[in-house]
This record gives structure tokens, C-alpha cells and sequence, in this order.
């Protein structure tokens, strides 16, 4: 395991809106209502997060929700599994792109890579990429999943391919961790950020992983992690 070594300074957030700034607020569950959307986007607008990620069903409506907001649209593509036909996937990003979807969190087929396929693996997440060059693009390896000799595959992968984030997993297998950040931090080309996501449900969490090296954080909990600064910085 990778240690997170006592020289890394403590990360300070200068305000609220700067923690924001960094904070995909996410809901993605499978009963998410229209309702859960309006509010979702609401918050967003209230504590100006960068970007609701939300199901691609609901682009519409959080499109009207944000029009006179600067919070980003971000859907997912594959989610959560990623072992769709790459056609499939190809079809979901465009109709991502055309509802109105700034960024993409597309799952990478994690299936393929554990199959030794990792030229289509690659090959998928390229034409994708390549089709929505309009769209940001963030790669979910989903890394608890992989062995040393995959990670080692899919790092290369990321280096070659160039996504803005790479994001450390969809939360469907537990939480992300520091360590998984820093071992991205250190293997990925210094252009390409980290996306954190995964159980981080706290304000101690995020700057543990800011600490490791995430420039973005996806959580559900966006409001309870503002808080919990607010409250710090009050005492």
C-alpha cells in the first residue's frame, strides 16, 4: 500500500466556494425521482458546486434547473458497469452531448480488462472521446477491481488517451481511497487530474483525497461537506 507521507501540507480550502468549486454533486441512484433532480439542482446553484452528475434521463430537466447558473451538466456513459457494446456507449455520449451534458464520466469496460482485452478497451473509450471532443472527459477505471499488472495496463492507457480526470471508481465497490490517489498521482502524466468518488461523505474525507492529489470530488453529500467546513471555520 502506497503511504501518503507526513510532508504533505494540509490542504486549506480559502473559502466555501473554493471547496465548492471542486465538488461534482451526484445523485445516481436507481429511485432518483424529477424531484431529487430540481433539489439537487438547487443546491447546486445555492452552495455553487462545479457540476450536478446526474442519470442521462434527467439532462433535461436539470438543463432547465441550471440555465441561468454556471454549474455544469455532467452525465455518466456505461454507468455503472461499463461492459456495453462500444456502440452502445457511443450512442449514450452523443445523446449526452445533444441534452445538453458538458461532461462525461464514462466507465471504462472493466470486463475487457479483465479479459486481457485491453486494445478494445482503449480502442472504445477513444472512439467515444473522439465523437464528443466538445464534451470533458473523466475515465472511471474503477481501481479496487484491478490487479497490479492491469493498473500498470490501464495507466498506460490513460497516459496514451488523455482524458481531462481520471475518476477511481463509480462507488459500486466500496469507498475510494488516499492511497488509490496518490499511486494515480504518481503513475498519471501531470496533465491529467484525479477524480475521487466513493464514500467520500465528509469534510475530512475530501481533504484527505485533495491532500492525495484529487482536483475533483464526486460525492452525494456535497451540502452536509459544506457544512461541516462552515462549522470548522466558525469555531
Amino acid at each position: 500500500m502506497v503511504e501518503i507521507h507526513s510532508w504533505v501540507t494540509l490542504v486549506m480550502f480559502a473559502s466555501s466556494e473554493e471547496l465548492a468549486s471542486i465538488i461534482d454533486h451526484t445523485r445516481l441512484k436507481a429511485d432518483t425521482s424529477e424531484q431529487d433532480i430540481r433539489n439537487l439542482c438547487r443546491e447546486a446553484v445555492q452552495y455553487g458546486f462545479h457540476a450536478v452528475c446526474i442519470p442521462p434521463y434527467f439532462l433535461a430537466e436539470a438543463g432547465k434547473a441550471l440555465k441561468k447558473s454556471s454549474v455544469k451538466l455532467c452525465t455518466v456513459v456505461g454507468f455503472p458497469y461499463g461492459w456495453q457494446t462500444k456502440y452502445s456507449k457511443q450512442f449514450e455520449a452523443l445523446e449526452g452531448l445533444k441534452n445538453g451534458a458538458a461532461e462525461l464520466d464514462i466507465v471504462m469496460n472493466v470486463a475487457a480488462v479483465k479479459s486481457g482485452n485491453y486494445k478494445d478497451a482503449k480502442a472504445e473509450l477513444k472512439e467515444v472521446m473522439e465523437r464528443t471532443r466538445e464534451c470533458l472527459h473523466k475515465v472511471i477505471i474503477e481501481i479496487s477491481l484491478l490487479d497490479e499488472k492491469e493498473l500498470n495496463k490501464v495507466i498506460d492507457m490513460m497516459n496514451d488517451l488523455k482524458p481531462a480526470f481520471v475518476k477511481t471508481s463509480t462507488g459500486a465497490y466500496g469507498p475510494a481511497t488516499p492511497e488509490e490517489v496518490v499511486l494515480l498521482r504518481k503513475t498519471l502524466q501531470s496533465g491529467i487530474g484525479i477524480k475521487a468518488a466513493g464514500g467520500i461523505r465528509t469534510y475530512e474525507t475530501v481533504k484527505r483525497m485533495r491532500e492525495a492529489g484529487a482536483a475533483r470530488i464526486g460525492t452525494s453529500t456535497g451540502v452536509r461537506i459544506i457544512e461541516e467546513y462552515l462549522a470548522s471555520e466558525n469555531k
